[in-house]
């Protein structure tokens, strides 16, 4: 695609992209470009001034069921020989001093953020960097204090304590690739803030001056760009303003006032239409993403844990507690039943916000708390998950079914997701509904479960720097996923690494157990699949409306693909 048709392309998006929206983003880049930015200076000594959590309580242990007791505490005792978990999942080694810079970042932290240049080197991934500095690492060492005394409880406080300092030591107010990005500085101190809602709550300690000063540093640095991350309407734009709202309330306890009122009041005035925006009618998230929904529902869990402890009482909106729900039910439709886990559809960053106590992919840990934080009434399958995920003192309530255990077809429209569960397998089949922006070129894309088993899978987004480049080898595309496709180049152009251009919609017909689907692409290119469900088989037919060749791709698990020719059959 040139250039003129690239800009042409554009323009015809921008209704879609908001004209509000693409003004900010423009103006974003420009403060950029000309490191407008950089007025974000230190105001103070970025070095710690003694210790952040003090060490001296006599506070009784905090009492948990032991099953969640040792599973806390294994944690803490892992963090403290050096072992943290990389995106809630693989363990790695750090040692007592992590290197908070991975790769071509290392020296970045004397550089001002609006000079480190992210992903600039193919391979590079800048997650590996920014995920150690989320400080997930932080609430499960103060939570460890607090249901231990003695020896233990010291030992997790000064663990916390160097942890922090030593962070602060490498990643100097508004310097480094830790300072790169809004959003990262949101989710750093959504933690922090979590640690010091538990450890204020069970051991009455107060911030300490450094806390306050990285607090404030950190709002400063996420205001500054608040227009750009509204634009973005994804998870930037829920976290990044949860972090506004709330840290502010908590610089108020200390008689810091971030903001004038008016300010903190408008703030607080967009947090019910900002979520209203976010999460669709039928409880779906605007990414199309199965994980970034969980990131959705874990950050509207932590939210609502704020507003009761600051008493704002912002989560008493009517609009919140709707979408709140919408999006509880949808996350249950998502997780498969027997395994916990769920499909990889669109982009997936591991992600992984609750304090559960179990590896990324069981989901059941997000369920629970929300339905713990906002009263819903939890799957009772979800019951066991008391013992990995810590629920901040609410006591969970269990319904006595889950019709999405039994024959089910659901369709999730909005989304556009169709769910079908039977005793015998579990099927999703996405297709495109592309009111917002899209991510991935999963069209009519089939996720199969037997027993528990992902048979049929997508394989899901991790990294966005690969490290060799080129327009096909990202798994975004659409040979990635079971679906027709084109075989001579990709369906839809891209305009950016996360813009394509065209936004396709399907035309989709039920009639009973059976889907029709359509997808109209580009050039008269049109992708069509109809899918016949039955007790103990899925027939597929498929063909491709194209002067283009075509197939059918499939992924899945080469271990167990017998039990996927007993289900499923292609026409």
């Amino acid at each position: 695609m040139n250039r003129l048709a690239r800009i042409a392309r554009y323009l015809t998006l921008l209704p879609r992209l908001g004209f509000a929206n693409a003004l900010a983003v423009a103006h974003y880049r420009r403060q950029w470009s000309r490191c407008r930015l950089e007025e974000l200076r230190t105001l103070g000594n970025a070095s710690a001034d003694g210790a952040w959590w003090n060490c001296e309580t006599t506070a009784p242990a905090l009492k948990v069921a032991p099953a969640l007791a040792n599973a806390i505490a294994a944690r803490a005792e892992a963090i403290c020989a050096g072992k943290f978990e990389r995106f809630g999942d693989a363990e790695i080694d750090e040692g007592e001093g992590p290197q908070w810079h991975k790769g071509v970042y290392a020296e970045s932290g004397q550089q001002h953020f609006t000079h480190v240049k992210i992903n600039a080197i193919a391979g590079e991934d800048i997650k590996l960097t920014w995920d150690l500095s989320r400080m997930h690492w932080a609430p499960r060492l103060a939570l460890a204090a607090c249901i231990t005394s003695g020896e233990a409880r010291t030992r997790y406080l000064a663990r916390l304590n160097h942890l922090t300092t030593d962070w602060l030591t490498h990643n100097a107010f508004q310097r480094g690739a830790n300072w790169a990005c809004a959003h990262e500085v949101s989710l750093r101190g959504i933690q922090l803030l979590l640690t010091s809602m538990i450890l204020e709550k069970h051991l009455g300690f107060t911030a300490s001056k450094t806390l306050i000063s990285l607090m404030e540093q950190s709002w400063k640095r996420v205001f500054a760009v608040r227009a750009y991350a509204r634009a973005q309407h994804n998870n930037h734009s829920l976290a990044e303003h949860l972090f506004l709202v709330y840290a502010a309330a908590f610089l108020k306890q200390y008689a810091v006032y971030i903001a004038p009122s008016s300010t903190r009041n408008t703030l607080e005035r967009q947090l019910a239409p900002l979520i209203d925006s976010l999460i669709m009618a039928d409880g779906g998230s605007v990414m199309y993403s199965s994980n970034y929904h969980r990131v959705f529902c874990d950050m509207l869990s932590i939210g609502k844990l704020f507003d009761e402890h600051f008493a704002l009482g912002l989560f008493s909106d009517a609009r919140i507690a709707s979408k709140s729900h919408a999006a509880f039910d949808f996350l249950n439709a998502l997780i498969e039943p027997i395994s916990g886990k769920m499909p990889l559809l669109g982009h997936n960053d591991g992600s992984l916000h609750c304090l559960q106590f179990s590896k990324f992919h069981d989901c059941w840990p997000s369920l629970l708390f929300m339905s713990a934080v906002f009263g819903f009434a939890a799957p009772a399958h979800t019951k066991h998950s008391e013992d990995n995920v810590w629920l901040f003192g609410h006591i969970p309530t269990y319904a006595s079914e889950n019709p999405l255990l039994t024959n089910a077809f659901r369709c999730f429209d909005h989304f556009g997701l169709a769910v079908f569960n039977n005793s015998h397998y579990r099927a999703y089949v996405k297709y495109p509904r592309n009111q917002f922006r899209p991510a991935q070129c999963d069209f009519l894309h089939l996720d199969l479960w037997v027993g528990g088993r992902n048979i049929l899978r997508d394989g899901g987004t991790y990294s966005y720097n690969s490290p060799i480049p080129s327009p096909c080898d990202d798994v975004t595309e659409a040979a990635a996923h079971n679906a027709p496709t084109l075989t001579d180049g990709q369906p839809i152009p891209k305009l950016s690494a996360f813009l394509y251009a065209y936004w396709p919609n399907a035309r989709v017909k039920q009639i009973g157990d059976s889907l029709t689907m359509e997808v109209p692409l580009t050039d008269g290119n049109s992708l069509h699949r109809r899918i016949d469900f039955t007790t103990i088989t899925i027939t597929l037919t498929d063909h491709v409306t194209s002067s283009h060749p075509w197939c059918v791709a499939f992924h899945g698990d080469i271990t167990t693909t017998h039990a996927a020719s007993s289900v499923l059959t292609n026409a």
